[in-house]
């Protein structure tokens, strides 16, 4: 099989494709750059490897895989003329990845290990020969739902209403933010406090189409200003204006126009 890219009557790139018995292309020949790029297959018809080669060293590239009995990719590895690259994975019985780790020109670079729990969970990722930050831990809810995050003896935690949507979300640095939602589980207010000062206050307004009619923000800082926005929409829904505030006092207004058919004008 043969595709060409044209420029009028000109070609401007044409390819070649073959293919095996087992119906997969075996080779793909790039004739304006007389680069060929080959392909290999296992006897379940996974791609072991795909070689490229050309008249220069830099097209000269080729990938390797490897897979367990389950059909995971357990290893991936790249190589080009004075480099190479690597990526290995442990495999679980249940198909999640345990361990990960990358290697540069045989170099080790990085080393992962993830640990699940007995609903499959990850309750811990670990950077091997990493400082104290190397390590992450992660606890959850009986219904799934994330709670605490740990690393570096900083703890983020997280709560829910009882319509599973987060409502409070803290850290060790005395931040805590709180979400207060509507009836159909929009956010209508969001305070952030800081060591027991509120440092940002949000409020939004909504339409009945879930569309925002108005957003306001209190900041406790001089150097930013509160900011006040409304949203006006036509009978289309199309936002039509959106007032913001650019400085203490100071406001603008963004308008927009559209055509009968409902294109922007």
């Amino acid at each position: 099989m043969t595709e060409q890219l044209t420029n009028g009557s000109a070609s401007d790139r044409q390819f070649t494709y073959t293919y095996g018995s087992n119906g997969l292309v075996q080779t793909i020949v790039d004739q304006g750059r007389s680069v060929t790029t080959s392909f290999i297959y296992d006897n379940f018809m996974r791609l072991v490897t795909n070689a490229t080669g050309g008249s220069s060293l830099v097209q000269a590239v080729t990938n390797a895989y490897s897979y367990n009995l389950r059909g995971s990719v357990t290893t991936l590895s790249e190589s080009w003329a004075g480099g190479s690259s690597t990526v290995m994975r442990t495999i679980d019985g249940y198909g999640r990845i345990a361990e990960e780790t990358v290697y540069t020109n045989g170099i080790l670079q990085s080393d992962f290990d993830q640990f699940w729990d007995s609903t499959g969970r990850r309750i811990e990722l670990e950077q091997n020969e990493a400082p104290t930050y190397g390590t992450i831990g992660y606890a959850y809810r009986a219904d799934g739902l994330l709670t605490n995050v740990t690393q570096g003896g900083n703890k983020f935690s997280f709560t829910y209403a009882d319509n599973g949507l987060l409502s409070l979300r803290s850290n060790t640095l005395s931040k805590v933010v709180s979400i207060v939602r509507d009836s159909m589980g929009r956010v209508t207010q969001q305070t952030c406090t800081v060591a027991g000062t509120t440092e940002l206050s949000e409020t939004n307004t909504w339409r009945a189409n879930s569309t925002l009619s108005a957003y306001s923000a209190g900041r406790n800082d001089g150097n930013l200003p509160n900011d006040n926005r409304n949203y006006s929409y036509n009978t289309r829904n199309q936002l039509t204006t959106e007032g913001f505030g650019v400085s203490s006092g100071a406001n603008a207004t963004y308008s927009y126009g559209f055509d009968s058919t409902g294109w922007e004008s």
